[in-house]
């Protein structure tokens, strides 16, 4: 991801112009040697200080952020020999967290996007579930008759402009693709619902040629200077420390 949060990289080049300064001059010269051991210790827990707080501040911006979404703020740690600590995002999780954070627009990677419909099964985060988007697919290749391998090749239902694919509309099968005249929610993947001599229909999945976002989550305020204070307190500790057991 582009944006990946690195705050830590510009801690290294001020502290050498800060506090941080001054406890080096008071340091004799046995104890310089230990300092790029203890700026690695430093710069690692306050990388991991700043990881909790911006989890915190997913809970509070984002609605219940899945276990795998916040897997997937990590920390890359330091050495002595690369004094650079970053919190960022893994690759699957910066796919749609960009978003979140930037903005911007979403395009389908081939035809159409499947956005969640009133009858769309969700898990306990309010999300689509892979089964079920499995499970329609299925009930629709099987409608259609693909059988076998050529299942598979039921992956994309709409193409942009509005033109739809029917793959089957029999109106003895309880789900079908297509615009029903008189419906809102457009072009997209509907359930026949029989209510006794009644027929409903639901949309499951429409079809979008775009998706929109504005930015939700954002770094918790004032995090520049706590992520200065707590580095400055975790080198001294670790300097200290270094010193100590150096003896």
């Amino acid at each position: 991801m582009r944006r990946a949060f690195v705050f830590l990289a510009r801690i290294m080049q001020k502290y050498f112009e800060s506090d941080v300064q001054r406890v080096l001059a008071a340091l004799s010269r046995a104890a310089l040697k230990q300092v790029p051991y203890a700026a690695s210790v430093a710069l690692n827990r306050t990388a991991q200080s700043l990881q909790k707080k911006m989890l915190l501040q997913l809970d509070a911006d984002i609605h219940k952020p899945t276990p795998f979404t916040k897997r997937g703020l990590a920390v890359k740690r330091s050495t002595k020999r690369d004094l650079i600590s970053i919190v960022g995002w893994l690759p699957k999780q910066a796919e749609y967290m960009r978003y979140q954070i930037e903005g911007g627009q979403r395009d389908p990677r081939k035809n159409a996007l499947l956005m969640p419909g009133k009858k769309t099964r969700r898990n306990q985060y309010g999300n689509t579930t892979n089964s079920f988007t499995k499970r329609i697919k299925s009930e629709l290749a099987a409608q259609a008759g693909f059988t076998g391998p050529r299942r598979n090749r039921l992956t994309q239902f709409s193409g942009k402009g509005g033109k739809v694919k029917q793959f089957a509309a029999a109106e003895s099968d309880r789900l079908f693709v297509g615009k029903p005249v008189g419906f809102d929610g457009g072009a997209g993947i509907w359930r026949r619902i029989n209510k006794g001599r009644q027929q409903k229909i639901a949309l499951v999945f429409a079809f979008r040629d775009d998706a929109k976002y504005t930015p939700v989550y954002r770094l918790p305020q004032g995090i520049d200077r706590d992520v200065e204070a707590t580095f400055l307190e975790e080198f001294k500790k670790a300097i200290a420390a270094a010193v100590a057991s150096a003896r």
